[in-house]
């Protein structure tokens, strides 16, 4: 259980709000809704990063599938002519 002292100085530190706004917040509930919605951010960014990053990681491996693919049997030909 954090004390309302640990609530606001992790506001302040981690998600920048200022002492005013803290110091409209009387009730301790309305303090840990404000933590809570300001970690939710944080954690939507995060898995928000990691969509994109999955996505581009998959178009780049769809892309490698294609040339493949397309490039195969010219592959083929150049080593049996190599060979």
């Amino acid at each position: 259980e954090m004390r309302v002292r640990d609530i606001k100085r992790r506001l302040v530190r981690t998600h920048g709000y200022s002492n005013t706004e803290l110091a409209k917040m009387l009730d301790k509930k309305e303090l840990i809704h404000t933590l809570s919605y300001e970690e939710h951010k944080v954690y939507q960014n995060i898995q928000e990063k990691k969509k994109r990053q999955r996505v581009k990681r998959g178009i780049i491996t769809a892309l490698i599938c294609v040339c493949v693919v397309l490039f195969w049997p010219l592959v083929v030909q150049v080593w049996e002519v190599g060979s």
